[in-house]
C-alpha cells in the first residue's frame, strides 16, 4: 500500500483538493508556521487539537515543505495504523483474522483517500490505534502510564478521540485481575499519564480564554438546524452561526429538535457506516462475523474492542454523519470480519476443497473493495486542482511580495506565497470590486470551484469575452481557470451580457470547455446564475438539460421548480418540487416552495401536508404566518402550535 500511496503523491496528487484538504491551506499550514516561529496560540484549537500542527511544524522543519511534510505524516500514519491493528488482532484472534482486517482496511476507499491527503485524519487514527494497542497489549509495569499519555495525545489531535478515555477505563475495570496489576493501580497510572499531557494544555488554553473543543457545538447546531432541514454548511454559516455562542444556546433554541435529531443519529449512523464507510459487501461480512462470534461464544476475544467502539460511536453521534469522521470506527467494525475468518466451526464444516468458505468470502469482498477503491480514487484525483500550479507560478512571477489574490479557496495563495482574500458570497460584480479595493487585492483567480460556489461570474471563464478592468495573465484549459489582474474600471458588468445571443454563446463556450464529466455542473451553475439574474426562461432551459442528464440532481429540480413558478407554470413547478422532495425529504426550502405552489393551485390540504414536517423549522415570517392559518383550517392544532413557536422564536431574536 505504501508504494501505491507514494505513486499517487508523486503523480496525480501534487496539491490538495478543494474539500477536506482546504483546511491545510486555510489553517494547518499557517498554524505550523506559527509554531516554527515559537508561537502556540490556544485560540486556534476550538475544533481540533494542536498535535497535528505541532507534528506538521516538526516534519516541515525536516523537509522544508509543509505540503510534503503533511503527505509524509499521512502515509506513515496509515502504515503505522495497519501495523498496530495487525499486532492487536493477531493477539486477540489469530494471524488470518489480522491479515484479513488490515487488508480490508487498506482497500477501504475512505481509509486509502485520507492515507495520502493532507488532513488530520490519518495521524488521529494512528494515535488512536496506538492507544488501543497500548491498553490491550500491555508491556511492563508502567505500560498504563504510557497508554494514558498516548490517549491524551490522540484526544489533542482530534477531540472525538476523548472516547478512548472511558473506553480504556471500562477495559481496565472489566478485565480479570488474575496475573495482572491491580485494577485501581492500573487506572490511576492511566489517568496520571493522561493528565501529564492533557492538564498543562488545558491550563494554558483556559488562561488564554479558550476552551479546547469549544467551537464543536457548531457541528451539532449545523446538524440539527441546517443539515436536518436540507440546508448547506454555507447556509448555516450565513444565516444561523451568528446566533449560536455555546452548546447551551444550541439546546435551548429547540430542545425537542435536539432530542429528535440525536435520537435519529444514534440509530442512523450505524447503517450509514455500512453503506458509506465499509460498503455493503464488507458490512455483510462483519454482520456474519458478529453472528458467528455470538453463536460460537468466541465474542469475548473481541469484547475489549467493543468497549472502545461503543464510546467512539457515541462520541460521533452528536455531529452530522460523515464517512471521514467515522473512519475511526472502521478497524473496530472490520474486526468482526476477522472473527468470521477465524471461526473454528466454519473452518471445519464450511469448506471449498482445501479452503474454508470464509477465506473465499473474504477474498471476494476484498476484490470488490479494491475495485470500489480504484473508482473512488479516480474521482477524487480527477478533482485535484492541478490548474492552480501553473496559475500560481505566473502569479508569483507577476506579483510583488505581500500581494493579495482573491479566490474562494486558499490553494492559489499558498502556492504563490501571496495573501489570500476570500471571494465574498455575492452575485454582484460591483461588490467583488469593492472588496478588492478595500483589501488592496490586485489579482483575481476564478476556476471551476468558483463557478460552483460563485456562479454569477461564470463569464470570467470565457476566453473570448472581455470584462472591463480585468487583464487575464493566464488561462488554463484543463480544469478551466483564469488568473487576472484587477485594473481601473473593474466592477461594471460587461455590456454584452445584456445581449441574449452573445450571452448564450458565451455560456455555451464555458460549458463546452469543461471536462465532459463536469459539463453538467457548469450548466447547473449557469442555471443558478440565470435565475439570480431573473432570466427565468434561460434558467429553466439549463436546469431541464441537467435533470435530463442527471435525474437525481436535486438542485436542478429546485431551479426548475422555482423558474417554472416565476413563469406561471404551476403544474410544472409542483412536479419539479415533488421530485426534489423525493430526493431530499428533509429539505425545508423545497417544502416551503411546494406548499406555496399548492396554495396557488387551490390545494390548501396539500399545502398543509407539505408544510407539516417543516412546521418548526421555517424561519420566514410570511410562510409561518400563512402556515398557522392553513394548519388551523385543517384542524391540525399541533402543527399550528409548532409554527407559532417558530414565529415566537423569530420575534425573540
Amino acid at each position: 500500500m505504501a508504494i501505491a500511496l507514494l505513486a499517487i503523491v508523486l503523480g496525480p496528487h501534487p496539491i490538495g483538493d478543494y474539500y477536506a484538504e482546504s483546511d491545510f491551506y486555510g489553517g494547518y499550514a499557517a498554524g505550523a508556521q506559527l509554531i516554527q516561529h515559537g508561537r502556540l496560540d490556544p485560540s486556534r484549537y476550538g475544533v481540533v487539537g494542536p498535535v497535528y500542527e505541532i507534528a506538521l511544524a516538526a516534519a516541515g522543519a525536516l523537509t522544508g515543505n509543509l505540503f510534503v511534510a503533511a503527505t509524509a505524516i499521512s502515509i506513515l500514519s496509515a502504515v503505522a495504523a495497519l501495523m498496530l491493528w495487525f499486532t492487536t488482532l493477531r493477539k486477540l484472534i489469530d494471524d488470518a483474522a489480522a491479515l484479513t482486517v488490515i487488508a480490508l482496511l487498506a482497500f477501504n476507499s475512505t481509509f486509502f483517500r485520507y492515507a495520502y491527503s493532507v488532513t488530520t485524519d490519518m495521524l488521529a487514527l494512528a494515535l488512536a490505534s496506538a492507544t488501543v494497542a497500548a491498553v490491550i497489549l500491555p508491556r511492563g509495569r508502567w505500560a498504563p502510564l504510557g497508554a494514558g499519555a498516548l490517549c491524551a495525545v490522540a484526544a489533542l489531535t482530534r477531540y472525538s478521540a476523548i472516547a478512548l478515555l472511558p473506553g480504556a477505563l471500562a477495559y481496565y475495570a472489566w478485565r480479570s485481575s488474575a496475573g495482572r496489576p491491580p485494577r485501581a493501580r492500573t487506572i490511576v497510572q492511566f489517568l496520571a499519564g493522561f493528565a501529564v499531557i492533557a492538564v498543562p494544555w488545558l491550563i494554558l488554553a483556559l488562561r488564554s480564554g479558550s476552551v479546547p473543543g469549544g467551537l464543536l457545538f457548531h457541528d451539532i447546531a449545523y446538524d440539527i438546524y441546517a443539515s436536518a432541514r436540507g440546508q448547506t454548511w454555507a447556509d448555516y454559516q450565513t444565516r444561523l452561526q451568528p446566533g449560536f455562542h455555546s452548546l447551551a444556546e444550541v439546546v435551548a433554541r429547540d430542545p425537542a429538535a435536539v432530542l429528535r435529531r440525536e435520537g435519529g443519529n444514534l440509530l442512523s449512523h450505524l447503517p450509514a457506516d455500512a453503506k458509506d464507510l465499509l460498503g455493503w459487501p464488507a458490512a455483510i461480512l462483519c454482520v456474519a462475523g458478529l453472528l458467528a462470534a455470538l453463536l460460537e461464544r468466541t465474542w469475548r476475544r473481541l469484547a475489549p474492542l467493543a468497549l472502545f467502539a461503543l464510546f467512539f460511536y457515541l462520541a460521533l453521534v452528536p455531529a452530522f454523519y460523515s464517512a471521514r469522521y467515522a473512519l475511526a470506527l472502521a478497524p473496530f467494525e472490520l474486526a468482526l470480519a476477522g472473527a468470521l475468518v477465524a471461526s473454528p466451526w466454519l473452518g471445519r464444516h464450511a469448506r471449498l476443497g482445501p479452503l474454508p468458505l470464509t477465506y473465499v468470502a473474504a477474498a471476494i469482498v476484498l476484490t470488490f473493495s479494491l475495485a470500489t477503491n480504484v473508482r473512488a480514487q479516480r474521482e477524487v484525483l480527477d478533482a485535484v486542482p492541478r490548474e492552480v500550479i501553473p496559475a500560481a507560478r505566473v502569479l508569483k512571477e507577476s506579483a510583488e511580495t505581500g500581494a493579495h489574490v482573491m479566490a474562494t479557496k486558499p490553494q492559489i495563495a499558498f502556492e504563490s506565497n501571496a495573501a489570500f482574500t476570500p471571494m465574498p458570497a455575492t452575485s454582484k460584480l460591483g461588490e467583488i470590486a469593492e472588496r478588492c479595493r478595500t483589501t488592496q487585492t490586485e489579482f483575481i483567480y476564478y476556476s471551476w470551484i468558483e463557478l460552483n460556489n460563485r456562479p454569477s461570474f461564470w463569464y470570467l471563464l470565457d476566453p473570448e469575452s472581455a470584462v472591463p478592468g480585468l487583464v487575464p495573465l493566464i488561462r488554463v484549459r484543463e480544469h478551466p481557470a483564469v488568473l487576472a489582474r484587477v485594473g481601473s474600471g473593474f466592477g461594471e458588468a460587461p455590456a454584452w451580457l445584456a445581449d441574449d445571443s452573445l450571452r448564450a454563446r458565451s455560456q455555451h463556450r464555458v460549458i463546452a470547455a469543461m471536462p465532459e464529466a463536469w459539463a453538467w455542473r457548469a450548466r447547473l451553475s449557469v442555471a443558478i446564475a440565470d435565475f439570480e439574474q431573473q432570466r427565468f426562461r434561460d434558467a429553466l432551459d439549463h436546469a431541464t438539460d441537467v435533470v435530463r442528464e442527471r435525474p437525481s440532481e436535486t438542485m436542478a429540480w429546485r431551479i426548475q421548480g422555482n423558474a417554472s413558478l416565476r413563469l406561471g407554470d404551476l403544474p410544472a413547478a409542483e412536479a419539479a418540487f415533488q421530485r426534489a422532495l423525493e430526493l431530499e425529504p428533509d429539505a425545508v426550502p423545497t417544502r416551503v416552495m411546494l406548499g406555496w405552489t399548492l396554495l396557488a393551485l387551490g390545494q390548501e390540504s396539500g399545502a398543509a401536508a407539505a408544510w407539516k414536517p417543516a412546521a418548526g423549522a421555517v424561519s420566514d415570517r410570511s410562510t409561518l404566518e400563512r402556515m398557522i392559518v392553513v394548519f388551523s383550517h385543517a384542524g391540525d392544532d399541533r402543527a399550528a402550535a409548532q409554527a407559532r413557536a417558530a414565529l415566537a422564536r423569530l420575534d425573540a431574536r
